[in-house]
């Protein structure tokens, strides 16, 4: 009966075995190992929901070596009512080392799933990093074999804050065997904790769980000074002229504040500590709209060294002001602007855009225009078609070619007031002084701006053309200029004054002035001068007189003859009365202008003629017969118009002898020679004189001596 039973029991028990053989085995989760050095595992008891009709006696961990012995190191039984994961402790120290784990379950008949895919729990390695300033951390991944597709995309790197929390300072892809990571030391000097979390798989009902590492930790240093900023612009205010420097923050997360230097002369020093992050900086003192600036940046952390900032090196370039340079051309509307490159852009310059505003002759400013955009590597530009009498303000903006950075030049002005100078400008007087000279006289505007040069120019009688003459250079006022190169006998002259300013350019003229023309000729029958004169033309209107002045010979005093109206253009001059003169007149016209009542300008402007000198005929009267006993006793001539200084007379024989001479025209002859009466006859004579003018004027005849 027994061995029936047996013989029974045994399908049975096979039964039941295979039938628990063939559920799904629990699935290990994850697994958490703390800083004492127990694990907490995670798992899912019936993952595919196949465990209907058994009643679980107890869970089985096996605890194996790592990868990849995974040597059976022991076993922990666990209870049926840790359905959902357990905690191990005090059998050994999970963190020392990796270890890995497998479940099973049995029921109350002694049946056994099979094993779980194997987890391990992750061990981390802190150090030191070869590198100075950083930490080394390695560690091994919780699955020794394919991860579960639920896994986590990422490792987890966590740093233990001074207040004990857990912060994230880094991703590592999870990929077999991308386990290792360096790290930038972030303290002073201290000990560090570290630990990795990577995120396990919930897919198969089971509660959500992370993967994690005991904390490794090691004393660590931040010997890396801060990478220093990338320096967007050294922007120069046009205002102001002060320039502001602008960075990029430093890519090291430990970078507590930053040092500008200021870089001259091969030589960088310090003129600025910011401890707040600030990103830019403003030089109170700075010159840049007088000279280029240029400056460095450099990042230090919070590691101070006995109180002060320690800082890292700066740029490996100083970041130069845009500077502008504007020269100007004289009376021109043109202008050359030159500028200073930006070079510390790693991309280089993509555009300069030069801009000017233009401020009018009230003061007034007008819109900022864009003149140009020029490439990057061109560094100037000629501006053309400024409008005068305004002032340009000129600055240049650079764009850098692949950084959303643009950089202001300092603001330069250029002043295209052009000269200009007097108002008015009135020629008054243009007089002849002599048969070679002129004078023109000139009145104006006194307040006229600026070095004016006035040039004389001249037409010559008969011709159409003007020649230059002369200049002055003065301001305003009344000047003279005096003409050597005329001929006053050939006729009227025209003059005109042009006023030129710096540039060259004639800004005024006056009106054209014509001078007097005295002309004449002697009428010796009528013992009378003919005399004609051009009108002045060049004043405002005719003249109102015309004064007459004549002197005895050419050195002779002028006298004033008489006036006449400004219409009146000729005169006869009787000489009867002066025929006991020498003969020569001269004469000389004065044109007279508003002389009363007086206007302003141009009270009493006078212009003189050229001298005109005429000379009447000697006059001889000689008797033809002398009666020495007589009435008419004496042979003398009668002069009128002559020169008596230069009188002679000689009166000869029939055979030429000399029987008489005189220079004395009271002295004459009276028929005699050497006091003994000559004989009734003709006798030749000789009369030599001298007209007015100098020209020796000889007469000859014979005399009848009568007894």
């Amino acid at each position: 009966m027994h061995c029936i039973l047996r013989i029974l029991l045994i399908p049975v028990l096979l039964m039941l075995w295979t039938s628990i053989d063939a559920q799904s085995a629990p699935a290990l989760t994850c697994a958490q190992v703390d800083d004492a050095g127990a694990v907490e595992l995670s798992w899912v008891s019936d993952p595919a929901g196949d465990w209907a009709g058994l009643t679980p006696f107890a869970y089985h961990v096996q605890i194996l070596d790592a990868s990849p012995s995974f040597g059976q190191f022991f076993q922990e039984d666990l209870a049926a009512v840790f359905t959902t994961g357990a905690n191990l402790s005090g059998a050994v120290n999970f963190s020392t080392q990796s270890f890995c784990f497998t479940v099973t379950m049995t029921d109350d008949l002694g049946a056994e799933t099979s094993p779980s895919d194997t987890i391990c729990g992750m061990h981390l390695e802190v150090a030191p990093g070869l590198v100075p300033g950083t930490v080394d951390l390695d560690w091994n991944s919780p699955y020794p074999f394919d991860a579960p597709a639920g896994a986590g995309a990422n490792f987890i790197v966590e740093q233990q804050m001074p207040d004990a929390s857990w912060s994230q300072v880094a991703t590592v892809l999870y990929e077999p065997g991308n386990v290792a990571l360096s790290l930038e030391v972030d303290v002073c000097a201290d000990f560090v904790y570290y630990r990795i979390r990577l995120a396990g798989d919930a897919g198969m009902g089971g509660v959500a769980c992370d993967h994690l590492s005991a904390p490794a930790g090691s004393f660590l240093a931040d010997e890396v000074d801060p990478t220093p900023p990338v320096i967007a612009t050294t922007d120069v205010d046009s205002l102001t002229g002060l320039a502001t420097l602008s960075w990029e923050p430093s890519v090291s997360s430990d970078a507590a504040g930053y040092l500008v230097y200021l870089c001259a002369g091969g030589f960088q020093s310090l003129v600025a500590t910011l401890e707040d992050g600030e990103l830019s900086w403003t030089n109170a003192f700075s010159t840049a709209g007088l000279a280029p600036e240029s400056y460095n940046v450099a990042a230090f952390d919070s590691c101070y060294v006995d109180g002060a900032p320690d800082p890292g090196a700066a740029g490996p370039m100083c970041a130069a002001s845009l500077f502008l340079m504007v020269q100007g051309a004289e009376c021109s509307d043109q202008s050359l602007l030159s500028w200073s490159p930006v070079v510390h852009w790693e991309g280089g310059v993509d555009r300069y855009e030069i801009r000017a505003t233009e401020e009018l002759p009230d003061g007034s400013l007008g819109p900022t225009q864009l003149l140009a955009s020029v490439p990057g590597n061109q560094f100037q530009f000629h501006h053309q078609g400024a409008n005068f009498n305004s002032v340009y303000h000129y600055r240049v903006e650079a764009f850098a070619a692949d950084a959303p950075y643009s950089q202001n030049s300092n603001a330069v002005s250029q002043d295209f007031i052009y000269p200009t100078g007097p108002t008015w400008a009135t020629l008054t007087e243009a007089s002849i002084t002599s048969d070679t000279s002129a004078v023109i006289r000139v009145e104006a505007d006194p307040t006229g701006a600026g070095t004016i040069a006035y040039e004389l120019y001249r037409s010559d009688p008969g011709d159409d053309d003007f020649d230059y003459v002369n200049f002055a250079v003065l301001g305003g006022g009344d000047f003279t200029f005096n003409d050597g190169g005329i001929d006053a006998r050939l006729g009227s002259y025209r003059y005109y004054v042009q006023a030129v300013n710096s540039c060259g350019d004639s800004i005024l003229s006056t009106t054209t002035a014509h001078t007097v023309f005295l002309d004449g000729a002697a009428m010796t029958e009528q013992l009378a001068n003919d005399l004609n004169w051009s009108p002045y033309l060049g004043w405002a209107s005719a003249p109102i007189a015309h004064t007459l002045y004549r002197s005895e010979q050419l050195d002779g005093t002028l006298e004033s003859l008489l006036t006449l109206d400004g219409t009146v253009f000729g005169y006869e001059d009787d000489v009867t009365d002066l025929i006991d003169t020498p003969g020569q007149f001269c004469y000389v016209i004065r044109s007279e202008f508003d002389a009363s009542p007086a206007p302003a300008p141009g009270s009493g402007w006078t212009a003189w003629s050229n001298v005109v000198c005429l000379t009447q005929d000697p006059v001889v009267w000689v008797p033809n017969a002398i009666v020495p006993t007589g009435v008419n006793n004496m042979f003398r001539p009668v002069l009128g118009f002559s020169d008596i200084d230069s009188y002679q007379l000689v009166v000869y024989s029939r055979w030429g002898d000399i029987l008489f001479r005189s220079t004395d025209p009271d002295y004459g002859w009276d028929g005699t020679r050497q006091g003994q009466p000559l004989p009734e006859a003709f006798y030749p004579y000789h009369i030599t004189i001298q007209d007015g003018a100098g020209a020796i004027v000889s007469h000859t005849g014979q005399v009848l001596v009568l007894r």
